[in-house]
């Protein structure tokens, strides 16, 4: 067997020397043109997104805002927020957004400085907004018409005991140019501290005769 091929010190050509291999490579950098001309269309130009979107103040009440003080740890409970629209003019998209239902914590080597205090049982997805930060969740209930009024219901279960703060703030659009106020002309927020128990409710008349 002939081995004096494979120890002259040559190397066989590579694939991108060769004209197969030029044209996968011509081929490949205008691939990559062509998709960056199509990123660079899809984003409008200067155009923004919220360059239509409606700016300006509207008054709106939250009637009811239920959430318990004191929750059982593991057990589902309802936040229910009751809004009406005091407004003259319709509200383009009722935003809510919940803050503090994640927390900060230290912990070494920990994958995520974020845990969970309450976490959704039942979310419609449709109502998530992409606009979520670390520690809070915003969900679109579509637009509020004059004079109307909007429930919304989320049932939440409690996972870190002791005691956590929770809020809710409204606004009218996606994009943070529709403020909505209050009667009293303050924002439409607010927050409680909730005292989560880490032993569920006991049934003491199972010991009864």
């Amino acid at each position: 067997m002939d081995t004096s091929a494979a120890h002259d010190g040559s190397r066989a050509p590579s694939a991108v020397g060769t004209p197969n291999g030029r044209a996968r490579t011509s081929l490949a950098a205008t691939f990559l043109i062509l998709l960056c001309g199509l990123l660079l269309a899809g984003c409008g130009g200067d155009d923004a997104q919220d360059a239509d979107a409606p700016t300006g103040t509207w008054t709106v009440e939250v009637v009811e805002w239920n959430f318990p003080e004191v929750q059982p740890l593991g057990r589902p409970v309802d936040f229910e927020i009751v809004v009406r629209n005091d407004d003259e003019r319709d509200i383009p998209q009722l935003i809510l957004t919940i803050a503090g239902m994640r927390q900060f914590v230290e912990q070494r080597a920990a994958a995520s400085n974020t845990r969970p205090v309450w976490i959704p049982n039942e979310v419609e997805y449709a109502n998530v907004t992409p606009y979520d930060s670390a520690l809070a969740q915003s969900f679109n209930l579509g637009p509020l018409v004059a004079g109307e009024t909007k429930e919304f219901n989320l049932p939440l279960t409690p996972l870190r005991r002791g005691k956590h703060r929770i809020g809710y703030s409204l606004s009218g659009d996606l994009y943070g140019g529709t403020t909505l106020l209050t009667a009293e002309n303050t924002p439409a927020a607010s927050t409680r501290v909730v005292a989560i128990d880490p032993t569920p409710d006991f049934d003491s008349s199972i010991f009864d005769d």
